[in-house]
Formats: C-alpha cells, structure tokens, sequence
C-alpha cells in the first residue's frame, strides 16, 4: 500500500544469537553507546511498535530519553515521544502498567473479537482499533499509514519472525553484543516457529559499524538476493 509506513526493525543479540528482550536474568546487552544508539532511532521515528507480551513482562515507557533529542522533534513540528503502538494478539492487556498513565499519544491492534474486549478494558487508555478477523500486521501499518506516520520502529525480536516472513521489513539492524547467553529459558532472536522465510534467503548488507566493543549490522530484507 502506497501510505504504508517505512518499518526498521532493531534488535540486539549476543554473539549465540540470544535476544535481550527474553533472558529474565541475562545481563543488559547494551551499554551507554548502544543506548544513545537506540535513542536517536527513537527520536527518528513516528510510532514504535512493541507486542502485548512485550508490554507486560517490561513495562517499557517507549520515550525518547535524550532532551536535545526530543528538543529537535518539536522543532520540527512532531510531538515530544512517538507514538507508543501495541500489537495484541490476545483479549487482555495489564491495564495498571506505567506504560498507559504516561501522556503519549498511545494506540492498540487487535482482532475485531479482541479489540472490542480491549478497548472497555483500558477504558480510554489508548486508542483500540480492529484488523479483522486476526491481528494483522499488514492492516495495522496500512492503517498508520492513514493516521500520517511515516516511520515505525519495532524493537525486539518479539515480532521479528511474522515481519520478516510477511515481507514487511524495510531496515533490519542488529546489533551484536560479544556475550554469551545460552542456557535453559533463553530465547533466540528467530526461534523454529518463526522461520517461515524462504530457506536460503540472503538479506542485502547495506553498512556494519562498531558501537562500543558491539557491531551494528543493517540489512535490506526487501533487496535480499538468492
């Protein structure tokens, strides 16, 4: 769809493949450079899309933390933090998380069956808004698109998988941290159930540069070759 926003989707891995978003007692695999990193792709972005299960194991206030950062988006006429959007996949999300007493402009997607259960329960909390009869990513994009943002970024590897298998991918940057995770409870950045991508895919390396003792990596999925 031509309004489709642009999705950059930024991750953060230890050298084993292991995401920080699912390690309950990993240590960070960020440091102050990654973090001014992530910042300024929070400040550069109109929404930041996170999942349901996201939102309730971390809670996550999805702001630019940065002042001169958020000094720079008012200047340019957008509002001080993105808008904080949550793909639901399931009727319930923790209505008494910080992430909803915040005062961002905040959104919710969800199935028809779901988004109707969701919106009493967060009480206008956030805008709900139905995909149809799934949650849809597609739909959900097409629809900011219409509410006039042009950029989402997704962090995490939470939807990493549906995205990539979806062809909904603009920018994948993933930033790999030399540490080691493994273990039992440990979660990868694509498990078994997302590798739905076309086996022997090679995603198009458009730049690699050191953060820190880190590397940042940025594909193209969408120019990938064979």
């Amino acid at each position: 769809m031509a309004n489709r926003p642009r999705v950059l989707l930024s991750v953060a891995v230890s050298l084993d493949g292991f995401t920080d978003d699912a390690v309950e007692r990993s240590p960070l695999l960020t440091d102050a450079s990654d973090h001014a990193r992530a910042d300024r792709l929070r400040a550069d972005a109109d929404a930041i899309v996170v999942t349901g299960d996201v939102l309730f194991k971390d809670d996550p206030q999805l702001r630019v933390d940065c002042p001169g950062l958020r000094a720079e988006r008012i200047a340019t006429g957008r509002p001080e933090h993105p808008l904080k959007v949550v793909f639901a996949t399931g009727p319930h999300l923790e209505p008494g998380l910080t992430f909803w007493r915040t005062g961002d402009a905040r959104a919710v997607y969800a199935s028809d069956a779901d988004s109707t259960a969701l919106a009493a329960m967060l009480d206008g909390r956030a805008e709900v808004t139905a995909t149809g009869p799934e949650p849809d990513l597609a739909a959900m994009l097409d629809h900011l698109g219409l509410q006039g943002v042009r950029s989402v970024l997704v962090e995490g590897g939470a939807l990493a998988g549906r995205l990539l298998a979806e062809n909904l991918v603009d920018e994948l940057r993933v930033c790999v941290v030399p540490l080691l995770l493994g273990g039992t409870g440990a979660a990868r950045f694509l498990d078994t159930a997302d590798l739905t991508v076309a086996p022997g895919k090679r995603l198009a390396l458009i730049d690699s540069a050191p953060v820190g003792d880190a590397v940042v990596l940025r594909y193209a999925p969408k120019a990938a070759t064979q």
